[in-house]
């Protein structure tokens, strides 16, 4: 089975710098002559800088994209998107109409023989306390509800505002080791963030 993994894209909904018009176009070229050459894409979070599925609406910079996985779903490709952190309020846009699947934490699979485990890896962040609690709060399905009572333009300066730059993090041998807990069996594990 051939197995291509992206992560942390970041696509962009608002105000797009030089190299983030170049790495999409990047993406946009590389997901054209993935067709037909890998069984399974998965979507390893953050693909998109900030997703909300609203009943009416999609956001229309990432339209580009949504095209080229339509393209590489029909054409027989499995793709599977695992929410991140920027990315995790999907409804039924993407399985209804681009036949994706969506994983909340894991996806985990067997190929040769092998198990492999792929994760955002948000998860596995063990030294921020502030992080955890705001990932626990912005998931409750209250915060949906009103992220989702507010029209798309004003819903999307708000998730601008909250979308927090990463901080670079050292971790000792003791978190790297709790990062790595339940991973024991596996032949590869891909945790990214």
């Amino acid at each position: 089975m051939k197995i291509c993994v992206i992560s942390d894209l970041h696509f962009k909904y608002t105000s797009p710098n030089a190299d983030d018009i170049e790495n999409s176009r990047i993406v946009l070229e590389f997901l054209d002559q993935a067709r037909g050459k890998y069984d399974l894409l998965v979507l390893n979070g953050d693909i998109f800088d900030l997703w909300y599925d609203w009943k009416y609406c999609i956001i229309k910079q990432f339209f580009p994209l949504l095209v080229k996985l339509y393209e590489l779903s029909r054409s027989g490709c499995r793709i599977v998107q695992i929410s991140g952190n920027h990315d995790f309020w999907f409804g039924d846009f993407l399985p209804e109409y681009l036949k994706v699947e969506l994983v909340d934490e894991a996806f985990c699979l067997e190929s040769d023989g092998k198990k492999i485990h792929i994760c955002h890896g948000d998860t596995h962040t063990v030294n921020d306390f502030r992080y955890k609690l705001f990932r626990r709060v912005i998931r409750l399905p209250l915060t949906k509800l009103i992220f989702g009572f507010l029209h798309p333009d004003i819903a999307l300066g708000v998730g601008s505002k909250m979308s927090r730059s990463s901080r670079a993090r050292k971790d000792t041998a003791g978190t790297r080791k709790r990062k790595n807990q339940g991973l024991e069996g596996y032949a590869r594990a891909l945790i990214v963030h």
